[in-house]
């Protein structure tokens, strides 16, 4: 699949797009969805980019569709030694065509895999956050844990799933997601 195109880009996170970001991270459809789902300070989240600045290589992007911020991603935290990450993601722009997210996600699997040299990447998601179980399913992800009643938020226990994802399953499966992801959005995968 051809994803370089000019409507969709990873590029890496730079402190032009903090403002947005801030606005992301504290907006209500982004924060119920978080483990910490607590508003961001300004101070707190200037301290998190400056810690990110820090890290020798970068592992967190904005997604652009069409030259304007859409998304974000991150792979943290990295394992460099058993070759894995954490992904974390989130579209701020919630006026976007129906199918985009799924763009940014196959362009982080490349940035994962083929860039970065991740033979996995992983995902933890709250089991009431149905849109996200169905993001990571549809882009190949397999379940392989649920963790009863590990996280505690708004004054009660909530289960974690964790998703996992292989380079080998990437290069194997490619294909086969990329067909089923023009079945449901054909509108975005014509083009591509």
């Amino acid at each position: 699949m051809n994803l370089n195109s000019h409507e969709y880009k990873l590029i890496p996170l730079s402190e032009n797009y903090l403002d947005i970001i801030f606005k992301w991270r504290n907006s209500a459809h982004i924060r119920e969805k978080m483990f910490d789902n607590s508003e961001i300070k300004i101070e707190a989240h200037y301290a998190w980019f400056n810690k990110i600045q820090s890290e020798l290589s970068p592992y967190y992007y904005i997604f652009l569709y069409k030259n304007n911020p859409a998304g974000f991603v991150s792979f943290s935290p990295v394992d460099l030694k058993n070759k894995r990450a954490n992904w974390g993601f989130y579209i701020g722009d919630t006026a976007l065509p129906k199918g985009v997210s799924y763009i940014m996600g196959l362009l982080a699997f490349e940035k994962a895999f083929n860039e970065h040299n991740f033979n996995k990447i992983y995902g933890e998601v709250i089991s009431t956050n149905e849109k996200s179980i169905r993001y990571h399913l549809q882009l190949g992800f397999k379940q392989e844990a649920f963790l009863s009643e590990h996280l505690f938020r708004n004054n009660v226990f909530e289960d974690i799933i964790v998703f996992g994802f292989t380079s080998s399953r990437w290069k194997d499966n490619l294909n086969v997601v990329e067909k089923n992801l023009r079945v449901i959005f054909p509108q975005i995968f014509q083009f591509l």
